[in-house]
Parts: C-alpha cells; structure tokens; sequence
C-alpha cells in the first residue's frame, strides 16, 4: 500500500514540474511573440505619421494595409520612403511588396 502512495506523489511531483516548465516555456514563448509584434505594430504607426506628414492623411485602406505589413516589409518601406512622394506611389510600392 505504501509503494502505490509513493508512486502516486512521484507521479503528481512529475506532473506539477512538467506542468510548471511547460508553463514556463509558454510565458517565454509569449513574451517573444509579444515583443515582435510589438515591434511591427510600432513600425507601422510610426511609418503611417510619416507618410501622412509626407501625403496628408491616408485613407482606412493604406492603414489597415500598411497595419498588416510584416517588419521586413516596413523596414523597406522606410527605405523606400523618400521615392514616394504621391499616394499612387505609395499603393504602387504596396502592391509589389
């Protein structure tokens, strides 16, 4: 009887640890994905205020567009933003990207 309550606590000490890890890694795994789209949602906001500055205000469409642009993809936006200089530029740019 004593042997079945012992394993019975090694297993519930097994499953509490690889509860307890698996959790760790998901709150790891969470902050990584948070911190890059973090990253992408700041790159496009900050690219729609400049090029609102640069084409006055762009229209629900060029945001949510430019909203769902991966980071390398706002990155060469940025690059290329000194060639747009009309909003046909701009939808030119985002189609090919």
């Amino acid at each position: 009887m004593a042997k079945t309550l012992i394993s019975r606590d090694l297993l519930q000490h097994w499953l509490n640890e690889n509860v307890r890890h698996a959790h760790e890694r998901g709150v790891e795994t969470g902050k990584r994905q948070g911190f890059k789209d973090g990253q992408q949602a700041g790159a496009a906001f900050v690219l729609q205020i400049l090029l609102e500055q640069r084409l006055g205000v762009l229209d629900a469409d060029l945001h949510r567009w430019i909203a769902e642009l991966s980071l390398s993809q706002l990155c060469a936006l940025a690059v290329h933003l000194p060639q747009v200089t009309t909003p046909a530029d701009l939808y030119a740019w985002l189609k090919q990207a």
